[in-house]
């Protein structure tokens, strides 16, 4: 019995330790948003919750601006605003342009169910009601893989990290990118 429960426990030790490095990594990540206000991991850390969501209204601020002002759109339109079943407003995207039903997070994390449970209903609104492409463009590369992969099977095509900067220029011909890298540490 010794040995079982040992096994169990050297088991989970494994466990926890990946766990542990994985958060150090994630602690010492950062993106051209913190870099531009000096925002350190350790910073970022202690208000998680406050510079997640500051950092996603900003992200989502950025993307529509750009698509905004870009000559390359000609049908750009701001958030689509519709009426679930219960009679209340959603938004199923921050923005709509060159056939894309837009959606902008700055990361996909735990606290995020709320979000992750409408990704069939947003879907099925941008496809059917308004033969849009959905489109997930996520600042960060250090999301939880389930939401993510729960997207993509819902029909999103999910972009992250470099791949959004990339869409975002593809489609604007904007280098959102280089812009915010030409900010760092100004704030």
């Amino acid at each position: 019995m010794n040995d079982e429960l040992m096994n169990q426990i050297e088991k989970y030790s494994s466990k926890f330790n990946k766990k542990r490095k994985a958060k150090e990594e994630l602690d010492n990540e950062h993106d051209l948003l913190m870099d531009v206000f000096n925002i350190s991991p350790e910073e970022k850390k202690k208000s998680a919750q406050y510079w997640g969501r500051e950092l996603g209204v900003l992200w989502q601020e950025l993307v529509k601006i750009v698509f905004a002002n870009s000559e390359q759109i000609k049908d750009y339109t701001g958030a689509l605003t519709v009426d679930d079943p219960e009679g209340e407003s959603d938004e199923p995207c921050d923005l709509t342009a060159n056939g894309y039903g837009i959606d902008t997070k700055y990361r996909i994390g735990s606290g995020d169910s709320k979000f992750t449970k409408k990704f069939r209903p947003n879907h099925n609104i941008l496809v059917e009601r308004f033969k849009l492409k959905p489109v997930l463009l996520i600042l960060r590369d250090d999301n939880l893989k389930s939401p993510i992969n729960r997207a993509k099977k819902e029909g999103w095509t999910v972009y992250t990290a470099d791949d959004s900067y990339k869409f975002i220029y593809d489609q604007t011909g904007y280098d959102l990118k280089e812009f915010l890298k030409g900010l760092k540490g100004r704030y």
